[in-house]
């Protein structure tokens, strides 16, 4: 685990990882791109998220309903909110409930047995520790996002990856031995 992000206990932040990675093992070969802490345009900052193309078989038990049950590049957001305690998941409790849906699945994590499933407001899903990963108490709801706001989500993963580059200077000189260009921070 990378150091700890501000403001966040160490469970906290595990759970947001945990997240990341139990996402993952749904994805198709296409790849993922996932990230903690990112901004979402009429949201707010989601404590992890990952956008992917998934298989097949997890598009169904979603209730994504396609002609085709082949191999899918299309993209889904998976939104990841990260509560250690019950006060923590009060504090978000009314967004969620007003119903402010970030990603196509979103869920809570949260430590094993903190909260109910009835206690989930409508379209989340809930995702508890079990070993070394998560397991899935609830499922969310799918809804469909306007591939403008996907863009935009992506958009902000790039610009928060890149923020430690921030003031960095590429120095581009010319290989001596055969003339390629070559680029050196300084």
């Amino acid at each position: 685990m990378k150091g700890l992000l501000k403001n966040q206990s160490y469970e906290h932040q595990e759970l947001a990882e945990k997240a990341l990675k139990w996402a993952a093992n749904k994805c198709t070969g296409a790849g993922n791109r996932g990230s903690v802490e990112v901004y979402i345009p009429n949201y707010g900052i989601a404590d992890s998220l990952i956008i992917q193309a998934i298989q097949s078989r997890f598009r169904w038990d979603y209730g994504i309903n396609e002609s085709c049950f082949g191999y899918s590049n299309e993209k889904y957001i998976f939104v990841f909110e990260s509560k250690v305690s019950r006060e923590d998941f009060k504090t978000i409790f009314p967004k969620l409930a007003k119903g402010d849906i970030p990603g196509n699945f979103n869920f809570i994590v949260c430590p094993k047995g903190m909260l109910e499933p009835i206690e989930i407001p409508f379209g989340w899903g809930l995702l508890e520790p079990k070993g070394n990963g998560l397991t899935e108490i609830k499922k969310p709801a799918f809804f469909e996002i306007p591939e403008l706001q996907r863009l935009r989500v992506e958009s902000d993963m790039l610009w928060h990856h890149t923020e430690k580059y921030q003031g960095t200077r590429i120095e581009i000189k010319n290989c001596p031995d055969c003339g390629k260009e070559l680029q050196n921070e300084i």
